[in-house]
C-alpha cells in the first residue's frame, strides 16, 4: 500500500500526486483527529484559501493548514516551522544566520537523497515534480561540507593502502632507487629479451 495527497506543485495548474511514508500519513491523521476535536466536528471544516494562488480553489474546502477558521499563509507557516526548530541554530560556514522555510526544506531534502541516499535524479526530480532535470540537479548540488567530507573520505580509503607519510618522506635518492628496481620488473620499460620493451 501506498500513501499519497494531492496539492498543486508552484508553476502547475493542476492537482498532482505527492508521495508520503506511511508514518507521515500516520502523523497527518492525527492532526486532522486534533482539528476535529478543537472543533467538535466530524470533519475537518472547510475555510476559504488565503494565497495568491486562490484563483486554483475559490470555493471553501477542508484544508489541513488551518487554524481559527482560516488556512494557513506561509508565513504563518514558516512561524510553525520556526517554532518547531526553536533553540536550533541554522547558519552558513561564514557564521550568517539562516532563515528556515519550506523552499530551503526542498533544497535540503533534494542534496541529502540525492547526494546521502544515492536516489536517481530522476526519482527525485518526480518527488519534487519538477520537470527539468537541470533544476533538480541545481537543487541537489552537494554542500561544501559535502565535498569537504567526500575529499576526507577518499583520503581515509587512500592511506589504507599508501603510506602516504612514507611515500612524501623518502628522498629522490630513494625514489629513484625504487624506479630502477620497479623498470625491471614492470612497465612500459620491462626488459625482455633482445633489449628493453618500450
Amino acid at each position: 500500500m501506498h500513501f499519497s495527497f494531492k496539492a498543486i506543485p508552484k508553476g502547475r495548474d493542476s492537482l498532482e500526486e505527492f508521495y508520503i511514508s506511511k508514518q507521515t500519513m500516520e502523523h497527518i491523521k492525527t492532526v486532522a483527529r486534533l482539528s476535529k476535536e478543537h472543533y467538535s466536528i466530524e470533519k475537518i471544516p472547510s475555510v476559504p484559501y488565503m494565497s495568491d494562488r486562490k484563483h486554483f480553489s475559490p470555493n471553501p474546502m477542508p484544508y489541513y493548514f488551518q487554524y481559527a477558521g482560516k488556512a494557513m499563509k506561509k508565513e504563518s507557516i514558516y512561524c510553525c516551522i520556526r517554532f518547531l526548530l526553536h533553540g536550533l541554530v541554522f547558519e552558513t560556514q561564514s557564521g550568517k544566520p539562516i532563515t528556515i522555510k519550506t523552499h530551503l526544506l526542498r533544497y535540503a531534502f533534494a542534496t541529502e537523497v540525492v547526494q546521502r541516499e544515492n536516489v536517481n535524479i530522476d526519482i527525485v526530480a518526480e518527488l519534487l515534480h519538477q520537470r527539468v532535470l537541470n533544476v533538480t540537479a541545481y537543487y541537489s548540488a552537494p554542500t561544501t561540507s559535502q565535498i569537504a567530507e567526500s575529499a576526507s573520505q577518499l583520503h581515509d580509503v587512500i592511506s589504507s593502502y599508501v603510506d602516504i607519510d612514507d611515500a612524501y618522506l623518502r628522498s629522490p635518492k630513494e625514489l629513484q632507487q625504487q624506479f630502477d628496481e620497479h623498470t625491471d620488473k614492470v612497465g612500459v620499460y620491462n626488459k625482455v629479451l633482445g633489449g628493453t620493451c618500450p
